[in-house]
Parts: C-alpha cells; structure tokens; sequence
C-alpha cells in the first residue's frame, strides 16, 4: 500500500479567501468559519449580524454558504475513497490541506487519523479545534516530521481503541463525515477463505446489474473486460496493487446495463490468495459489495 492520498489537489483546494484562522472580510462584514463550517457574521462594531441588508452582500455570503458545502462533499468522496484503499499523506501535504485550509480543517477534526510505517499502523491522532493533536487517551500528541499519514480503518485497531475514539468523539460532540471507526462493518475471512482467492457470502443474490453499477461506481468500481460481442460478466476495482472482482451470472452488454435486467451475484474474488492481502483491503471490498445489496434489497421492498 504505497499510493499518495488525492496530493494532487492539495494545492488547488480553494479556501474561498479565508484566511488561516477562518476569517474573511465582505466590505463592512466579517466572516468567522468554525470548525463545523457553520458562518458567523460580525459588523464593524463586532456584533454578530443574524440579517445582512445589503443586497449583493447577502447574496455573496449566500453563495460562498453554497460553496463551502460544495466543496466538503467533493472532498468527502475523495476522503471515503482513500479509506478504502488506504492512500496516505505526507505529514507537510497533511498539514497544508487539513490543517492550513479552514474548510478542510473540519475532516481533520472529526476523522481518526493513523501514522504508518510501511503499511503497519503505529500511533492514532485527531485534531482538536483549539489547535493540536491528541491520541485516543485525549492526551496531546506530536506529529514528527517526515510522518506518513493515513486514515485509520476499525480492523486495525482494538476494540478498546475503537470504544476509546467512540467515547472521546462523543464527548466533543464530534459527528464522523461517514461510518469510520466506530459501526463499520469488517470482515474478518475464515482460514479457507485466507487459503483461497474469493469469498461466496453473496453467491445467488438477483440484483439489478444497472443499479449494482451505478451505486459501486461511486466507491471506484467499474464494468469488467468486455468480450467480442460486447457482453462482460463482472464488476473490478483497484486496492493499489491489489484487484478485487464480483462477478456474476447474467448478459450485460457494456453501456446497456438498463436494458440487461437482472443478474445473479457469484463470487467476490481477488488477484492475490486472501491471506495475503491486507485486511483493510478485502473488509472494504467485501463491505462495499454488502452495503449495496442490503440498500437495493431495502428499495425492493419499498416498491
């Protein structure tokens, strides 16, 4: 697991004009963003202003509202991504984009990051809004130099750590921009599993193989190769160096999934035996394949 985390726009992730402290001048009016991207709004006398008279200045703070939210769920789905497959940053990267960056400075507050060597978990921090590290014991922690950060995934940890994070998370009333440490679902494979290249928990599930794509899609996956009649029969995505495959039973012609109906789910395979894989890799495949069926089966059901 040696990928670099989304490092490519680090530096292109606009601040809107927010300085390092959070805070940006409209005319007459300054903006404070909070660690929860919630806007105050004072005037030149230091009062918090609830309405803005102005016309094109209430219109200006209205579209940077717009685009602070904008620029979180982007960021979201980069973030969930590098989850999943364990991307790292380096700690001058980390600091310029979490840290340095007043709307990204949220994420680095409400997730639970990890410091790796090689691919090995070593020590686990969060942010807090006043301005430091501190580990699970709420104790402040210091981040040296040359650090590799990443992301930190459940079955890494202990379920002491996890209920430690949950407890101090809580107690902040610090909500996780998605179900990272503490609920998310692992896999754990059995010993045959680990002596073989594919799990069948989801062996005979019908889905539908347009929805299965679209909702996978957004978590890396694509359409597999495609045969001389156009036809593919399963469903790929990268952990780094590691290849994850579900495949199926059923004709689907690439770019005509609506038209292909249903499928039949095989097996989820892998390019390398299980047991040598990192957990990390095969709990996320595994777990994503899950979500999506329970979430199309709970539609079915609706309808």
């Amino acid at each position: 697991m040696n990928n670099t985390g989304h490092i490519d726009d680090v530096f292109n992730i606009p601040a809107l004009g927010f300085d390092v402290n959070g805070q940006k001048k409209i005319g007459r009016y300054l903006l404070s963003i909070d660690i929860n991207l919630d806007l105050d709004i004072t005037n030149e006398d230091g009062k918090i202003v609830k309405t803005i008279q102005d016309v094109e200045t209430r219109r200006e703070v209205s579209d940077i509202k717009k685009m602070i939210k904008q620029i979180y769920t982007n960021q979201l789905n980069h973030l969930e991504y590098d989850f999943s497959v364990g991307n790292y940053f380096n700690k001058s990267d980390f600091e310029k984009k979490f840290i340095e960056n007043p709307i990204m400075r949220r994420f680095a507050n409400s997730i639970v990051w990890g410091v790796y060597l090689e691919d090995l978990l070593v020590d686990c921090f969060h942010y807090r809004k006043e301005g430091f590290y501190v580990n699970s014991d709420n104790e402040k922690y210091d981040l040296l130099d040359n650090t590799k950060i990443g992301i930190v995934h459940p079955i890494e940890i202990t379920k002491e750590e996890i209920e430690k994070w949950n407890r101090q998370l809580k107690f902040y009333n610090i909500t996780q921009p998605f179900t990272q440490i503490y609920l998310r679902t692992v896999y754990i494979p059995t010993q045959k599993e680990k002596d073989s290249s594919f799990i069948t928990t989801y062996k005979d599930k019908e889905l539908s193989i347009s929805m299965l794509l679209s909702r996978l899609q957004v978590l890396g996956w694509k359409s597999g190769q495609a045969d001389d009649n156009g036809f593919y029969s399963f469903l790929e995505k990268d952990f780094n160096d590691i290849k994850a495959y579900l495949h199926f039973e059923g004709k689907v012609i690439k770019g005509k999934e609506k038209e292909s109906g249903k499928v039949m789910l095989k097996e989820l395979s892998f390019n390398k035996k299980i047991g040598e894989i990192l957990p990390r890799y095969v709990s996320e495949a595994w777990q994503e394949v899950g979500g999506i069926i329970q979430y199309l089966k709970y539609l079915e059901g609706m309808n």
